[in-house]
């Protein structure tokens, strides 16, 4: 207990020398076309760790990204890196709900990864591993299906809002209580328990 478990650093050298696991979460806003990922944040962070990175490591992107995302994220570090191919990028989005991201982190319902190598499947199991030793499911796939789940879960949420919505317009139109209508069709415990 004498060494710190936690550091901060703003030197970007210095955490490339310490780590050997480096995670990127920074912001993906929805581009102006309105149909993809602003991914510009995701490539200022390679660009500034990567050419310090001397030895072989994994980075974990943590971002909602456009498929294919990763395979360029990992070319442009390999590229950049002394290290070369000893960069391994995969991709871990995250499925945080808001007021609750640090309950979210800890205890997720779930982990998708999307990896291409033994190695790094094997470091983000020691990463995650009191985590999946509390019983989360991990989900190992192809990093394209994994940037396409936090797509899909976006969308899905994006789903069940303008459905909600329209309960409310047609309760609106016809004199009825759309709170009240959702709650009781909802499923109470007993209900669930008897079906």
């Amino acid at each position: 207990m004498d060494q710190p478990h936690l550091r901060f650093t703003t030197d970007i050298r210095d955490a490339a020398d310490f780590a050997e696991l480096h995670f990127i979460g920074v912001g993906t806003p929805i581009d102006a076309d309105g149909r993809s990922y602003d991914t510009g944040q995701v490539y200022g962070a390679i660009r500034q760790l990567a050419p310090h990175l001397t030895r072989a490591c994994t980075i974990v992107g943590k971002s909602t990204v456009t498929v294919g995302t990763t395979s360029q994220v990992t070319a442009l570090a390999q590229r950049l890196a002394p290290v070369g191919t000893g960069v391994d990028v995969v991709w871990n989005p995250e499925f945080l709900r808001e007021g609750h991201a640090v309950e979210d982190t800890l205890r997720p319902d779930r982990l998708i990864v999307g990896l291409t190598t033994a190695e790094a499947e094997k470091t983000i199991r020691a990463v995650y591993a009191p985590i999946l030793d509390a019983g989360v499911p991990l989900f190992v796939c192809d990093p394209q299906t994994a940037e396409l789940a936090k797509g899909a879960a976006n969308t899905f949420l994006g789903l069940k809002i303008s459905y909600i919505n329209a309960v409310a317009d047609m309760c609106e139109a016809a004199g009825g209580d759309s709170l009240r209508s959702w709650r009781s069709s909802a499923p109470t415990p007993e209900s669930a328990a008897a079906a």
